[in-house]
């Protein structure tokens, strides 16, 4: 019997900016900035196969750089992609350059026309449900200017709506948490658990998908099955069986399936490399091009046994997007994101993502959340001695101490 591993990929994404500025007095009110703002109409560029490439590539080379050997790894490219890329229209110079190489190479302003073309044509139906959102919260802080070309940019191709509100207010934690949960179709919540004294903006992006297979499973053939995990332990897991709507993926080295949600415009796919190869070092073999030409591959109909699954994943996504060449805006020396505000004051912190997927008989619904914090240059930290502290008075030729003791209470 074949056992097949399913990752599926699907996310909403948050993007957080610190202040260069000190505090201010700041309203409890929040209030929309797009009253201003109206998205200019565009022209509908065609999602060409250039798109589809980087894309694709893209996807594949931070799905490998983000995969975890110890648990069941989760992301959504698409939702990635868009946050990075409506952050993109904030940079300038070398961090534009290696961010627009890291999104598959287009220019930003190529981006922006395809991604604005791809969602605007990706089906919403009853059945078969995909929602994306974008909001960017900016706090009251009159010390803290975003520049309104940037967010007209994300205005006419992202279709952002703008928010200010009182960031040390926890009201707008709730705000900007439930408005996540409500564009996730309640699938993802709690993405921020404080707003820092120093953050300035979120951007939001938001995906979520549920929908209904094409041909759903009968629960009364589910049956207890072996899975035998990555480590080789089998665990009895319960299956779902079904004989309609499966499609057989049979390629080097890798047998899969494709099933189609209804409408027939989505498609849950699944590939499991022969025994005699790692999965890991299938995944590495794949590059953007490759999968999406296993995927078009179809053949035969099939049976498809497949386990019912329901995953969450965390992840701080830093290290693997640097991995994948954006160094720069996470360097506080090197990083230009002037285009947001008009100084060359901000960096990228973290990328933190958490994700969640539940597929069973009736169909498939998944969301997720990242958030990109995004850190000012040339904030000193502070340090606040509030706490029991050692001190010492210090030669420092030698940097033997003169005196040495500690601060621990006051009479």
């Amino acid at each position: 019997m074949k056992r097949i591993k399913v990752r599926f990929l699907f996310l909403a994404v948050v993007l957080v900016l610190s202040s260069c500025s000190a505090s201010s007095q700041m309203s409890a009110k929040t209030l929309n900035l797009m009253a201003n703002i109206t998205a200019a109409p565009l022209t509908d560029a065609a999602v060409t196969d250039e798109f589809i490439t980087a894309s694709a590539d893209m996807s594949l080379e931070l799905f490998k750089n983000a995969l975890d050997r110890e648990k069941n790894s989760l992301i959504s490219p698409t939702s990635v992609l868009l946050a990075l890329a409506m952050t993109a229209n904030g940079a300038d110079g070398e961090t534009l350059a290696q961010m627009e190489a890291t999104l598959g190479g287009l220019s930003i302003d190529k981006l922006n026309e395809y991604l604005y073309a791809y969602v605007k044509g990706l089906s919403n139906e009853e059945k078969a449900k995909l929602a994306i959102a974008n909001s960017i919260w900016i706090k009251d802080d009159d010390n803290f200017k975003v520049l309104d070309s940037f967010l007209q940019t994300n205005a006419n191709y992202y279709g952002a709506a703008a928010y200010k509100a009182d960031f040390s207010d926890l009201k707008t934690v709730d705000d900007i948490n439930n408005w996540i949960k409500a564009n996730t179709m309640n699938m993802v919540d709690d993405v921020l658990d404080q707003i820092p004294s120093d953050a300035v903006m979120y951007l939001v992006n938001a995906v979520a998908f549920d929908a209904e297979w094409k041909y759903q499973f009968n629960a009364k053939l589910n049956s207890e099955q072996t899975f035998t995990t990555y480590s080789g332990e089998e665990k009895p897991v319960e299956f779902m069986h079904n004989e309609d709507g499966n499609y057989l993926i049979s390629g080097e080295k890798v047998t899969g399936v494709v099933r189609y949600y209804k409408g027939d415009k989505y498609k849950f796919v699944a590939l499991m490399p022969d025994e005699s190869i790692d999965l890991y070092d299938y995944i590495n073999s794949l590059d953007g091009v490759t999968f999406v030409s296993i995927v078009k591959n179809v053949s035969t109909s099939a049976t498809l046994n497949i386990p019912k699954f329901e995953t969450t994943y965390t992840n701080e996504l830093s290290d693997e997007l640097k991995a994948m060449g954006m160094t720069d805006a996470f360097d506080v020396e090197k990083a230009d994101l002037s285009k947001i505000t008009g100084e060359n004051n901000l960096y990228i912190g973290r990328v933190l993502h958490k994700a969640y997927i539940r597929v069973d008989e009736k169909g498939t619904k998944a969301g997720a959340a990242t958030a990109v914090e995004i850190l000012c240059k040339g904030i000193p930290q502070v340090i606040s001695l509030n706490r029991p502290f050692v001190y010492a008075i210090v030669d420092s030729e030698t940097n033997l101490p003169i005196f040495i003791g500690t601060q621990i209470d006051f009479e």
